[in-house]
């Protein structure tokens, strides 16, 4: 004959940690993932160096290039200096957004390390122009 107790559901199992476990668990992943982050930034920073910035005459700020660098033709360079060319006036492209027009002005500046590249680009400035212009227009 069978007993009650074999009838009987089993019992439910046990929480393990409850409230307090699951605070220690969530604490422990922000811990280490905010390791992992301070980490990151540290060997990006030593991977990708910021470039020295510097101020110019006309008030615009120009990235100058580390003399060891161009020297030695790191970070893909020939060794030659780095030659830069701003496009003036900016470019300015003009859309809708919804009943409102609205304008979008883009200051750029061209570096290269060939002269002729630079050359290149200031023969090509009116295409430049109106390709910026006519790449908006297509849907």
């Amino acid at each position: 004959m069978a007993d009650a107790a074999d009838d009987a559901p089993p019992p439910p199992p046990k929480k393990s940690g409850g409230f307090m476990g699951t605070l220690i668990n969530g604490l422990g992943i922000f811990a280490l993932t905010l390791v992992a982050v301070v980490v990151g930034g540290f060997i990006n920073a030593k991977l990708h160096p910021l470039p020295d910035l510097q101020l110019d005459k006309d008030g615009k700020i120009k990235a100058i290039v580390p003399v060891a660098a161009a020297s030695h033709g790191e970070e893909g360079g020939t060794g030659k200096a780095a030659v830069y060319y701003a496009i003036d006036p900016p470019l300015v492209v003009n859309f809708e957004d919804g009943s409102a027009v609205r304008f979008l002005q883009i200051t750029m500046e061209i570096m290269a390390h060939d002269q002729k590249a630079i050359e290149s680009v200031q023969k090509n400035i009116p295409l430049i122009r109106n390709q910026s212009a006519a790449a908006h227009e297509q849907p």
